[in-house]
């Protein structure tokens, strides 16, 4: 939620949940305010799920033709909602950090400490330009660990941990960004 450039609305209201930034809030209650918030944790359910919401003053809704309630229709809220949502820039894939920590904790399920830590440190050397002077069959062992994890051409540190993801507004739910 952090990582959302909103260029018209400069200043936004975080708000946390146990420590954790929950909510997010922009906008004048005086046109529209916009809320973008995590249900997964608040409300007990899996994790992925979040709310997109637009509380719009009647002026904003009589520029989209909703000047009284029988004038809404499901197309106007639907043009409301898409309009914000482009506003804020969801629709662009963004850059999040998985981090170092859970990748280690995923390599400790299946090897030794030692070995993540041999691993993890020969990983830094050669992201540095640096030999380790480990043996050619002790990389390999930790390029086919490595390869199990799903990480094909060994581990490059600097660019650990970054993922790319969009917000699908159809389904509410944080998704994997894949290029076409």
């Amino acid at each position: 939620m952090l990582s959302v450039d909103k260029k018209q609305y400069p200043r936004d209201y975080i708000y946390r949940y146990r420590g954790k930034p929950q909510t997010i809030t922009w906008g004048k209650r005086q046109t529209a305010r916009v809320s973008f918030y995590d249900k997964s944790d608040k409300h007990m359910l899996e994790s992925g799920w979040y709310r997109f919401e637009v509380q719009a003053h009647s002026s904003v809704l009589k520029s989209y033709g909703i000047s009284k309630l029988d004038t809404w229709n499901p197309e106007s809220a639907i043009s409301i909602l898409c309009d914000k949502w482009l506003q804020a820039r969801f629709n662009e894939p963004l850059s999040i950090q998985s981090g170092l920590a859970e990748l280690v904790e995923e390599m400790k399920k299946t090897l030794h400490p030692q070995r993540v830590a041999s691993i993890i440190g020969n990983a830094f050397l050669e992201s540095n330009g640096l030999n380790s002077g480990m043996s050619q069959r002790h990389l390999q062992e930790g390029k086919k660990a490595l390869r199990r994890l799903g990480i094909p051409n060994g581990l490059d540190l600097q660019s650990i941990g970054i993922s790319k993801v969009f917000l699908n507004l159809l389904s509410g739910r944080l998704e994997k960004y894949v290029p076409l």
